[in-house]
Formats: structure tokens, sequence, C-alpha cells
């Protein structure tokens, strides 16, 4: 293997970690959100409406 080629494939290496960790970054904040939400059916035609949900505290998340 050449020296070009272990740069290249260092490089692709770093992508690659960078790409999961803004992955794994993204997907923890979108299931925060969602965990701080909910929603139910409501009327007629079953809209969704937005229920509150009591702020957590560090003591009651785990």
């Amino acid at each position: 293997m050449t020296q070009h080629t272990r740069v290249k494939s260092d490089i692709r290496d770093g992508i690659d970690r960078t790409a999961h960790a803004v992955a794994a970054g993204h997907d923890a904040f979108f299931n925060e959100a969602l965990e701080s939400v909910s929603w139910e059916r409501r009327g007629l035609l079953g809209r969704l409406s937005r229920q509150s949900r009591p702020e957590r505290t560090p003591e009651t998340e785990a």
C-alpha cells in the first residue's frame, strides 16, 4: 500500500467517524425533543393536539 493510499484511507476513516458522531448527536437531540411533547387526538376530525408535559428535572431523569 502506498503512502498516498494510506492518507486517503485515513481521511475516509476520519470523515466516517465524524459522520457517525454527528448522527449520534442528532439522534440524541431528536429523541429528547420527541420525549418532551405528547400528542392526543381531539375533535370530530381527530386532529392531533399537543399536550404540554411538565419540565423534567435532573432528579427525574434516569
